[in-house]
Order: structure tokens, then sequence, then C-alpha cells
């Protein structure tokens, strides 16, 4: 006889493979290629059956982070494929020059093929949350993330450019409704070490 937790987990689990079935029968998971469990160390770059991941290899890797203005900070950042090759991973944290940690976060980037478009959601341990649109540029190699800044009811708007060696240079502000910066421009690098 099963527990009440038991019956509770049995019913989520049910649950969880029901709706699975319903969207496969539907034709929104694609079923050209059989289930598997996916670990992370499965995926070590983009998946091909989508050919816009390619433009996210640049958040793939270990990176030193420099934040210069308004003040100068340091960190690490680290990004992966995950999710048979659909998202990158990137785990970040910064501190200040005695070594005290002031932020960390991670980030989710992909290409949305039912969107078609760029998406990235980043969680901080400050508990704030940022979802955006991406927009590629090819010949600059630029990305530029745009979202709602919920603290402001206007946009964060982040611009990284990268260079041929993986590095990336970025700027992220904050717009009011009316498209004027608030409180100024934070801007740092991300050097890539491997």
């Amino acid at each position: 006889m099963l527990s009440l937790a038991g019956a509770a987990m049995t019913r989520i689990v049910f649950a969880a493979v029901a709706s699975s079935l319903l969207l496969l029968s539907m034709g929104i998971f694609p079923t050209s290629a059989p289930a598997r469990v996916v670990m992370a160390e499965d995926a070590q770059g983009p998946n091909a059956e989508v050919p816009e991941l390619n433009v996210l290899k640049v958040y793939a890797g270990k990176f030193k982070i420099e934040v210069l203005e308004p003040a100068l900070f340091s960190g690490s950042a680290e990004g992966e494929w995950v999710l048979d090759g659909r998202f990158v991973k990137q785990s970040f944290k910064l501190e200040n020059d005695q070594s005290k940690q002031l932020l960390t976060g991670t980030h989710l980037f992909t290409y949305d093929m039912h969107k078609k478009a760029y998406r990235c959601w980043r969680y901080y341990s400050n508990g704030y949350i940022y979802e955006a649109q991406g927009a590629w540029d090819e010949k600059e190699k630029t990305m530029t993330w745009t979202g709602p800044d919920a603290d402001t009811s206007g946009t964060m708007r982040m611009t990284s450019t990268f260079d041929k060696d993986g590095n990336q240079t970025w700027k992220l502000t904050k717009e009011d409704p009316n498209g004027r910066v608030q409180g100024g421009e934070v801007k740092g690098k991300h050097i890539l070490i491997k």
C-alpha cells in the first residue's frame, strides 16, 4: 500500500508523463530522434538541428570578468551547453577588491525556433530576474539583449561585442519608459580563459 506521499508522487509523475505524451501527439515536440536522458557532458556544442544556436558559442567557456564602470569589481563565469545543446547555461560570481562576494547569477541563452528569436533568462542572487530577446549583428559581432526592467517599468539593454579571440566587451543600461538612460551605464569585459 502506498503512503500518502508516495501516492502524491505517483500522481505527479503520471501527470508529467501524460502531459509530455499529449504534447508529442500534438506535434509540439520533434519526434525525429529517439527520446533519451541528456547529461550536461553530452552537449559539447550547439545542437546541429538549430543552426542559429551557433551564434551562442560565444557564451560557452571559462571567463575572467572585469567590471570597469562605475566601480572596479572582478569575478569569473563559466558557460556550458546543456539540454542536448539547445541552451548555454552561464553561471558567474562577482567580488570586490577584498574578495568579498557581491553577486552571483545564472544566465540561460537559446534560440527559440517558434518565436524565431534569441532569448535569455537571467537570475541573480539578489532576487532580480530578467528576461530578454536578442538581436545578433553578424557584421559587428554584437549581440543586443533587450527586455523589460521590473524595477523601473522601462527597458534593460545589454550590448556585447565579441572579438576574434572570444573576449566580450559589454555595456548594460536601464532606460525609463521614454528611452532615457537611468543611473548611468555599467561597462565591463569577459576575457576568455578557455
